[in-house]
């Protein structure tokens, strides 16, 4: 009788490991992490998006869900979902990472990202996605959708409830779009931006019992970077690039050897010159 337990116990395993391959084969989607690659000043972290906030370490590894918040005159520079990016949160920000999942293996896999920023800036670089993935920045009432591109999203809440995001192409595409309030009939607005484009959107958060609504106001074109500006955001991509790959600690980061610490953050450009509204599709 304890054979034959044995052999059901034995041939429940195999069986279990052979479901498990046939899943991986198939391509069923698994979680990965972020890596923290640097950290100078004040951030914090809260796993999962629930408990304490806990300072951010140098080369911590996060999983999904997780909520970053960056102090004044902070920032980090995060490898989010294995190699797909590295992204810098600039002082005063507010980002989950909201999905990070892989199907496939290695390099090749088909990934998933999406990166919710509540508020702040994020300086990033994507490498180019296989046709099956997808890495967005959501933000409030609208999402920027990204491929192989380097890119700038920021968000300005006032204390009168105004709110400003301007989404920027430094390399490459971004589909932007901006959803209609709740309950509208209007359709979504959207833009596509290439190299040096930029697209602000304004409006109003209200903050009732039931929730934060979102008022889009009157949409401004398309606008051209100067050389200047976009030369500047480009500076600001090496870095992000540079610390993402070399990671290591900065002043302030609790890490261990590593790069000096990174350039001062690029404040969210806000062109005025040039305007060319481009219309495009959205994400």
């Amino acid at each position: 009788m304890k054979r034959i337990k044995l052999i059901l116990v034995c041939g429940l395993v195999l069986a279990l490991a052979g479901l498990t391959t046939l899943l991986v084969a198939a391509g069923a989607p698994r979680g990965t992490k972020a890596t923290v690659r640097s950290v100078v000043g004040d951030v914090t972290y809260q796993a999962e998006g629930s408990g304490p906030f806990l300072p951010l370490r140098v080369n911590q590894e996060l999983t999904e869900k997780t909520v970053l918040k960056s102090g004044p005159g902070a920032n980090a520079y995060l490898q989010v979902n294995g190699f797909t990016s590295t992204v810098r949160l600039a002082e005063s920000t507010t980002v989950t990472l909201a999905t990070m999942t892989a199907t496939g293996p290695g390099l090749a896999a088909d990934t998933s990202t999406d990166l919710k920023l509540d508020g702040g800036s994020l300086l990033g670089s994507v490498r180019k996605l296989s046709a099956n993935s997808d890495y967005k920045v959501s933000v409030p009432n609208g999402v920027a959708g990204i491929r192989g591109t380097d890119f700038q999203v920021s968000v300005n809440i006032q204390a009168n409830g105004t709110i400003t995001i301007v989404f920027t192409s430094v390399t490459g595409t971004v589909f932007c779009q901006v959803n209609p309030p709740a309950g509208s009939t209007a359709a979504a607005a959207s833009r596509t931006l290439t190299t040096g484009q930029s697209w602000t959107v304004t409006g109003t958060a209200t903050v009732t019992a039931t929730g934060t609504t979102y008022t889009t106001s009157p949409l401004v074109p398309v606008v051209n970077l100067t050389p200047a500006e976009n030369a500047a955001l480009q500076t600001a991509i090496t870095s992000v690039i540079n610390i993402g790959l070399g990671g290591g600690a900065t002043p302030g980061g609790g890490g261990r050897g590593g790069p000096p610490a990174p350039p001062p953050p690029v404040a969210p450009v806000a062109p005025t010159t040039n305007p060319s509204d481009t219309g495009g599709n959205g994400p």
